[in-house]
């Protein structure tokens, strides 16, 4: 009890120096709201990239499934060979196809957009173990071609587009002026593929799942319980092997790759984060640095107080808590600033659209980051606060009380060997930080002119969905793309334009093509 009333009292008396001290109190505050904002935005971050497990049901159990051929890489699936992993699996729960994102055009209610949308087949949200907010999800058979068109919406699109009407599931829009029945929004949380706006369903008859040889698709699996990675790569290795011995054309050298979902979502993302949090944490050091350097500063206006004090019978301990709850206090107001700074840079994290990140959960403050804030803003506290008041809860008695006349020995000398210390040490700190970001501006511009084998200046691209309805027949389709061509030749300084199904560098499917040899003459 005792121990709790001193504990209010030291916090009475370190919120009244403090705001006695305003100038120091704000510039201090400041300086720990950048570092300590800094890295619980970036603890935010790894916190849901790294640390958190996917937002779907038994996230351990689920698989990326990947081809191999010959070249090195993972590659897209072929239709009917997915069917026949499938098939003849043993360690798999389940197996579901899903296309690639399109961009679509929406309409029929409310302003027209463009969407991207997946399709994917009728077990995909019950294999992640998903449910909707509103709604429901595919029924077992709604990716046969005869079924009706059906659509799912994104919690993003919903909210956006529809104005988070809940009487939108049941409404028909139109997708590439095709119509689609409304039946189901997903939550905030799901976000796979990473950016689909909507999901409709995957045709799955043997004419939409291609040809073997045609590798278009991709796939995830759920594991047996009890079934490690290992183990299912090496039923895959068997099942890839038949199916090379049995379609030497089109299997020849296609084999398996099975990666854990969280591994393939995250990919070459962890080192690029870590090294981010090495950074922040410098900022932050250099931060408490600054600080120790002003308590230093205060510390010589208060040694006449601190005598006084200890001349009346306070004990070192009980100076030395007195300023570390002054610390504490002021490091807990910057934390909580701190939290206002995370909380903006989340956001602009967010709405980023061209950032590498991958993001297929929500980032944001929960229970896990407030905890590291405050933990965080205690070791700060602790740490911009020791060697100071280790110092200043030692005072000379008889130097201090005479104002300090006649002598200019130890204390001062004292004081200027902390502060030198601490001022080499954020020195350090800084070209540290220095050199680091100069390495990565080096690498970004190595990056940045790297030789692609693509010429990019002045090169422009657009978009441009034809819908099945209007656009029927390939003999349609090229119509349309010589008329494009035609008029973007006489656009004034367009030099040359072409079309093509796949922009350098942005992936696609592949496929085995066949040419008959040319008989000599």
């Amino acid at each position: 009890m005792e121990l709790l009333l001193a504990c209010q009292q030291d916090l009475r008396y370190a919120a009244r120096n403090l705001l006695r001290s305003c100038g120091f109190a704000a510039v201090a505050a400041i300086t720990l709201t950048i570092g300590i904002g800094a890295n619980t935005a970036m603890f935010s971050i790894i916190d849901t990239i790294l640390l958190r497990p996917l937002p779907f049901r038994d996230p351990g159990q689920l698989v990326r499934l990947y081809e191999t051929e010959a070249a090195p890489s993972q590659y897209p699936f072929a239709g009917p060979d997915f069917l026949d992993w499938r098939a003849q699996n043993k360690t798999f729960q389940d197996m579901a196809l899903f296309g690639w994102s399109g961009d679509m055009n929406l309409s029929g209610e409310g302003r027209p957009d463009h969407v991207l949308a997946v399709p994917t087949q009728a077990n995909f949200f019950a294999l992640l173990g998903v449910q909707p907010i509103l709604g429901r999800t595919w029924l077992p058979g709604e990716d046969q071609p005869a079924k009706a068109q059906v659509a799912i919406l994104s919690y993003g699109l919903w909210r956006e587009h529809f104005a988070g009407d809940p009487g939108a599931v049941g409404r028909t829009i139109a997708l590439n002026s095709k119509k689609y029945t409304i039946v189901g929004v997903m939550p905030a949380s799901f976000r796979y593929p990473f950016q689909t706006q909507m999901w409709a369903p995957l045709e799955m008859d043997s004419k939409s799942v291609g040809q073997r040889g045609s590798h278009w698709a991709n796939a995830v699996g759920r594991l047996k319980s009890g079934v490690s990675v290992q183990a299912a790569r090496a039923d895959l290795k068997i099942v890839s092997g038949r199916l090379e011995k049995t379609y030497p054309d089109s299997n020849d050298k296609v084999g398996s790759a099975v990666v854990a979902l969280h591994d393939d979502l995250v990919g070459d993302s962890r080192a690029s984060l870590l090294i981010m949090l090495s950074a922040v944490g410098l900022v932050l050091l250099i931060a408490c640095a600054n600080v120790a350097n002003l308590l230093l500063s205060r510390a010589v206006a208060r040694q006449k107080e601190t005598a006084v004090r200890s001349a009346l019978g306070a004990a070192r301990g009980r100076l030395l808590r007195q300023l570390l709850t002054e610390s504490l206090l002021l490091s807990l107001f910057g934390g909580a600033l701190g939290l206002l700074v995370a909380w903006v840079l989340i956001a602009l994290v967010s709405r980023a659209k061209n950032l590498a990140l991958p993001q297929f959960a929500v980032i944001q403050l929960n229970s896990e980051v407030l905890t590291f804030t405050f933990a965080l803003s205690v070791l700060t506290g602790v740490l911009f606060g020791l060697a100071p008041a280790l110092r200043t809860s030692r005072p000379d008695l008889h130097e201090d009380l005479k104002g300090g006349a006649g002598s200019s020995i130890s204390p001062g000398k004292r004081r200027r060997s902390i502060s030198s210390v601490l001022v080499a040490g954020e020195m350090a700190l800084s070209m540290l930080l220095l050199v680091s970001a100069g390495l990565l501006l080096k690498d970004f511009a190595r990056l940045r002119n790297l030789d692609i084998g693509v010429r990019p200046e002045g090169v422009f691209t657009a978009a441009v969905r034809l819908p099945d309805t209007q656009y029927k027949t390939d003999a349609r389709k090229l119509e349309f793309s010589q008329t494009l061509l035609e008029k973007c030749a006489h656009i004034a300084g367009v030099d040359a334009a072409a079309v093509s199904d796949r922009l350098p560098l942005e992936g696609g499917s592949n496929y085995y093509a066949s040419c008959a040899a040319r008989r000599p003459r």
